[in-house]
């Protein structure tokens, strides 16, 4: 069985197992990420990632593995740049192993589209108001509040997509997340998040979020835009840059740093101070 997503600029990422042990590893990655399932091989794909149950051929391991993770556990190797083999060999894996093993099945190719300068990924929270349908992303370091103010959104005025990782998609001068599983929710045996990651949430609004005393929307100087944009979409860069060359690493680097300056021209980047106890959602403009 074969795993698809689609973005919504078009870019295609296909997961391909070729064995019943990683088809098991793909199905459980599949389901957290909500990747579609498809039968039809020859529908075209940008990337193309493929799970083996077996070490690295010689003559494969050879052609610069991008790396090996987890000991004896994942190798991989990118022949060219279509494609990206697993090779993940028969084992128990380890809880902690497993959630990196999710993080890079996700995450490396994802690295195609940002190395294109169409997409990033946002250290952030991912919302709708149901009202009017408008996106909104906080962003933020960890501990500046995420997670909490995604829990404290009253549930009858906002739809919750995720508290965590998105990965934003510029299409012209719009922009659509999709949502990417937040992997401390397993390590810490938290409920999971339905993510539907093939179904894109349009962007309207960006915030860098900061706790304070009192909620307010604070408008910031084009520097503190981009500084503080770019800083939160390189923030999730090392799961790809862990596994990858130095000057493919750079290319992502700069590729994401002139996404930040296209994002702060194209929609509002404003930082939002929130409380603990307010109505911080009141603070942003119908």
């Amino acid at each position: 069985m074969l795993k698809l997503l689609t973005l919504c600029n078009g870019f295609r990422i296909r997961w391909e197992a070729v064995d019943s042990n990683t088809e098991e590893r793909l199905d459980e990655t599949a389901r957290i990420c909500g990747w579609e399932t498809t039968t039809d091989r020859t529908e075209p794909a940008h990337v193309r990632a493929i799970l083996h149950g077996e070490s690295a051929p010689e003559e494969l391991s050879a052609q610069r593995p991008w790396a090996t993770r987890l000991g004896d556990v994942l190798q991989i190797v990118r022949p060219d740049d279509r494609e990206i083999h697993f090779y993940l060999p028969p084992t128990q894996y380890k809880p902690q192993q497993l959630l990196f093993l999710r993080r890079l099945l996700s995450f490396l190719p994802l690295a195609g589209a940002i190395a294109q300068g169409d997409a990033a990924l946002v250290h952030g929270t991912l919302v709708t108001r149901r009202s009017d349908g408008c996106g909104i992303l906080l962003s933020g370091d960890s501990g500046a509040g995420k997670s909490t103010s995604y829990r404290r959104l009253p549930e009858e005025e906002w739809e919750k997509h995720c508290d965590d990782a998105s990965l934003l998609v510029r299409c012209g001068t719009n922009y659509f997340a999709h949502p990417l599983p937040t992997w401390t929710r397993w390590s810490r045996g938290l409920s999971p998040i339905d993510y539907r990651g093939c179904t894109p949430v349009p962007v309207h609004q960006f915030y860098l979020l900061d706790q304070a005393q009192e909620d307010r929307r604070e408008e910031i100087s084009p520097q503190q835009q981009m500084l503080g944009a770019s800083r939160n979409l390189l923030y999730l860069l090392y799961i790809p840059l862990s596994s990858i060359p130095k000057e493919e690493a750079i290319r992502l680097k700069v590729s994401t740093f002139d996404f930040a300056g296209e994002l702060r021209r194209n929609i509002p980047v404003c930082k939002l101070n929130t409380t603990l106890h307010g109505k911080f959602w009141n603070c942003f403009p119908s």
